[in-house]
């Protein structure tokens, strides 16, 4: 019993003791420093937090940094799908989803971005194909040396290699064009582009420039154009077009294969009139004893003051919508006359919408050498009665479209002879004149036929409700 008593207070006395021992080295410090505690053996409380606060902002720089990166990587060529340097430009922008559809006129260009500042401003811009001019540093001195750089004459020097400017661009989702402006040039570029392809992968069309064509010369590479091999690219040089000459190109090529790769205000006039609302108005053209020669719209004297061929191109000046005008003229003068005033108002540059022409006769290589030499900018139109259309060897070199109009009741009956319409559809366009007597059947069916084409080809029908 004594033993356990003794036992406990032996345990108390110890218990006390290490109580009276801390407490005695705190009264042996009260005249000294506090000494603060120590974590990690060698750090204090305030260390401790300052320490964490630096690894929570280090890590916090870490994760911003990445996903910055990511966002760029995201927005980067590494985000595109394989794509051949030698592709289509349009087929390059649709995939990366910067236009909806393969349109030329749809595709936007940044010019002369050589510097780093301009080129700078073009990757920031919303434009797709940026437009360089690629020298040699010190081009044609003593001092040139053999690495191409990107600068526009006279221009010699830049802050901008080829090399700088091809890591910059192929970081974003931007087409390329380069234009040599010398010819010792053109082989280091092509060294630096193969081995860059090489390397990581150009990934994007690239277009190669050396103003090496003078123009103009649209009667002899339309065919050409309109095929499959090439495309045209429109650019303003110092001569200024106008929306007239614009508007008949993008009248008689394939959207597809025309750039337009021209300045304001005339690029935005033109947008304007080439997607504007408005149709074919059909204007017949006759004469009468009183005004002989003189073009007459057919029929407009009898409730209301006679209408010249004049006063309908006036007024299709004055409108802002996009208006054609399909003339079906009578005979051989009529025809001159009426060449004579679409000549004269495209020459004053108030004629700036397509124009269709017919002509009411058997000698077709006459209606046809007229057009060639009067105003040949214009849609030969060929009047067919029955299938199949019989198509002089006249027309068959002819730089601008021809057109085939048949009625309904001259379209074929049968299917198959409507997919041989459809094939002539690769060169004519066709224009179907609905009657509303005859059976709407092989309307309808070309119609069908017609969206499941992939390829474009222009079909026209005009209601006749007289």
């Amino acid at each position: 019993m004594e033993k356990r008593e003794d036992n406990q207070r032996g345990e108390n006395i110890g218990g006390d003791t290490e109580d009276w021992q801390h407490r005695s080295c705190e009264g042996l410090d009260s005249g000294k420093k506090k000494q603060p505690d120590l974590y990690l053996a060698c750090l204090t409380k305030q260390h401790l937090i300052m320490l964490s606060v630096a690894v929570g902002l280090v890590l916090l720089i870490i994760i911003t940094a990445t996903a910055v990166v990511l966002t760029k990587k995201s927005d980067s060529s590494t985000s595109l799908t394989k794509f051949s340097t030698g592709g289509d430009m349009l087929d390059f922008l649709v995939q990366s989803g910067v236009i909806s559809k393969p349109d030329g006129l749809l595709a936007t260009w940044f010019h002369r971005a050589n510097g780093k500042e301009e080129m700078n401003k073009a990757l920031a811009s919303d434009v797709m194909i940026l437009e360089a001019d690629v020298t040699l540093e010190g081009y044609g001195t003593a001092n040139e040396k053999p690495i191409p750089i990107m600068a526009h004459p006279p221009d010699i020097y830049s802050d901008n290699t080829l090399d700088q400017w091809l890591d910059a661009v192929l970081a974003s989702k931007k087409g390329i064009k380069l234009d040599f402006k010398s010819l010792a040039s053109v082989g280091l570029s092509l060294d630096l582009l193969r081995q860059k392809n090489l390397n990581g992968g150009i990934n994007r069309p690239v277009w190669l420039n050396a103003d090496i064509l003078h123009g103009p010369n649209v009667p002899d590479y339309m065919p050409i154009v309109n095929g499959t091999m090439f495309s045209l690219t429109l650019w303003q040089g110092s001569i200024h077009p106008n929306v007239s000459d614009l508007l008949f190109i993008r009248e008689n090529t394939e959207p597809d294969k025309v750039y337009y790769d021209i300045y304001e205000p005339t690029l935005s006039e033109f947008k304007e009139a080439a997607n504007g609302a408005g149709g074919m108005l059909v204007v017949r053209v006759g004469s009468d004893a009183d005004q002989p020669g003189v073009p007459l719209v057919e029929g407009s004297g009898k409730s209301s003051e006679i209408l010249t061929l004049q006063d309908v191109l006036q007024l299709l000046g004055r409108t802002a919508e996009r208006w054609g005008v399909y003339l079906q003229v009578q005979n051989q003068q009529l025809l001159e006359a009426s060449l004579q005033l679409l000549h004269s108002a495209y020459s004053r540059e108030e004629l700036y919408r397509p124009v269709w022409i017919s002509m009411s006769s058997d000698n077709t290589n006459g209606f046809v050498s007229t057009v060639e030499l009067l105003f040949p900018y214009v849609t030969i139109v060929l009047t067919e009665q029955s299938w199949p259309p019989l198509i002089p060897e006249t027309v068959s070199g002819l730089s601008q479209r021809v057109a085939l109009h048949l009625k309904t009741s001259a379209l074929p009956k049968g299917r198959e002879e409507l997919h041989s319409l459809m094939g002539m559809m690769d060169r004519y366009d066709v224009i179907v004149e609905d009657d509303m007597r005859s059976s709407a059947e092989a309307l309808s069916y070309l119609k069908a036929i017609m969206m499941q084409r992939k390829q474009r080809a222009n079909l026209y029908v005009i209601t006749n409700q007289s």
